[in-house]
């Protein structure tokens, strides 16, 4: 259930002659002229080829998409794709401009959309123009989205166009990038009364002040942890952030700014603003509420089968491994605590077939005979250690504390033990404050198989290595 295009396209002069471009060398090409024509809105960009040799550039013009992908191959073809609906009918337009003007520059000549092979635009923007059509189809996209968001049993646990690799955990209703979204809201976009263009942080046609209020907003709800940065990711969205606020504001200064979480940026970036005392003056007319920041809260982290409830102010790294496949070893810190996971998944050697969970991680008698008498989920120490079953039996866990030293100070970690067939996960918990050890034993008895909730559209994706 999403909106975006797909189309295709000739290659001028080489392709009416029959002969190969060299694709490599088009690809470059297409990146460099991009980046200088988006470079107002330009969030990211990166090249891969694959293993039939064709080239693919892909391009991130908003914090909340997905890439635009151009692929050039032994078809003497070009491909374009993209869904645009996490973001709005700004960003499909945008995309589609850009690519009739990568058409001018290059000698590339667009093909008619193709239903049979799957070409072709939802909209019709590529080949009308008419922007009006296009902000009517995404309201019409928004009000689907709201009927059948509406019912779901719990709309908290609902995400609209964000990564299903993080569920934020709050309860002011359906997540979106620009926010929660309430029953009401949901119920008036549903019935027509309200035209769900709020749902989108890129609504007008073009660059305007409102473009970068929002992308402002995108990043303070869902990328900003609202505290000092830890990475240089973490600074960029902090100063984009904070750019787009004064941006918007020298073109509109009317706007619904977030004033009090604009004085909390600056004052976690050490900025110095010419608007502060502006900025202070309208915090203070402005009524109280819950400040922005899913960050602000817990969220569960989805990594292939495993879900981990976590700060949303921890950031995260790979330290080792693949993230699709193979062993992974991964990092989640504030700081003060440190969470280090494996991830590791195995298959019988004889058939292929997963590993069995008992064989991942047998469970001692005494636990067994606690489950033979028990319903439900369990959760009994033994030795020394705490073993945690599954209700419906397919995931078991066991816990135990440790002391240590680290640069000659003290420390108290907790080792974790899980699987589910085919898989286990293996964590370590360093904390540094016995206050926080209470934090450690949640994380423990809160480890999940992972269950994609209902998450509408997807949205864009997590930022990756192509940073």
């Amino acid at each position: 259930m999403s909106i975006g295009f797909y189309v295709r396209g000739r290659f001028g002069e080489a392709g009416r002659e029959g002969r190969v471009p060299d694709f490599a060398r088009l690809v470059e090409r297409m990146e460099a002229w991009i980046k200088v024509q988006s470079k107002t809105v330009l969030w990211d960009s990166w090249r891969e080829e694959a293993g039939d040799g064709s080239q693919s550039l892909f391009v991130r013009l908003h914090p909340a998409g997905e890439a635009m992908q151009l692929t050039a191959g032994e078809s003497g073809l070009l491909h374009a794709s993209c869904s645009t609906s996490a973001v709005g009918p700004g960003y499909h337009a945008w995309l589609c401009d850009t690519l009739h003007a990568l058409a001018r520059e290059m000698d590339i000549q667009w093909m008619e959309a193709d239903p049979a092979d799957g070409t072709g635009d939802e909209t019709g923007y590529f080949f009308t123009g008419d922007f009006h059509d296009t902000q009517e189809h995404f309201q019409n996209w928004a009000r689907e989205l709201a009927e059948v968001v509406s019912e779901q049993e719990d709309i908290n646990s609902c995400s609209i166009s964000l990564p299903t690799e993080i569920a934020f955990v709050q309860n002011r209703g359906a997540v979106t990038p620009l926010g929660p979204r309430d029953e009401t809201w949901l119920a008036e976009v549903a019935s027509g009364r309200r035209s769900g263009e709020d749902l989108f942080p890129w609504w007008e046609q073009g660059v305007t002040a409102a473009f970068y209020l929002r992308r402002a907003l995108v990043l303070m709800w869902t990328r900003i942890p609202w505290r000092p940065s830890r990475d240089d990711l973490e600074q960029r969205f902090m100063v984009e952030a904070a750019d787009s606020l004064e941006q918007a504001f020298w073109l509109d200064p009317g706007l619904p700014f977030p004033w009090r979480e604009w004085i909390e940026l600056l004052d976690l970036l050490e900025r110095k603003s010419d608007l502060r005392e502006h900025l202070e003056m309208m915090a203070k007319l402005s009524p109280p509420g819950d400040p922005i920041g899913y960050r602000r809260g817990m969220l569960a982290r989805r990594v292939r089968r495993w879900s981990l409830l976590l700060p949303g102010s921890f950031s995260e790294s790979i330290e080792e491994g693949d993230y699709e496949e193979g062993e992974l070893t991964m990092a989640f810190s504030d700081g003060d605590r440190t969470v280090w996971a494996t991830f590791a998944s195995y298959a019988e050697s004889a058939t292929g077939k997963p590993a069995p969970l008992h064989a991942l991680l047998p469970l001692p008698p005494g636990v067994e005979e606690v489950l033979n008498q028990e319903q439900g989920e369990v959760l009994v120490e033994h030795e020394n250690m705490v073993w945690r079953v599954s209700g419906d039996r397919m995931m078991r866990a066991c816990s135990a504390w440790r002391d240590g030293e680290e640069d000659g100070k003290p420390i108290r970690y907790l080792r974790i033990h899980a699987a589910v067939e085919g898989d286990t996960l293996t964590c370590t918990l360093v904390i540094s404050k016995p206050g926080q050890q209470e934090w450690a034993d949640q994380f423990f008895v809160n480890i999940d198989v992972a269950a994609l909730e209902p998450n509408q559209d997807g949205g864009g994706e997590e930022e990756g290595g192509k940073e």
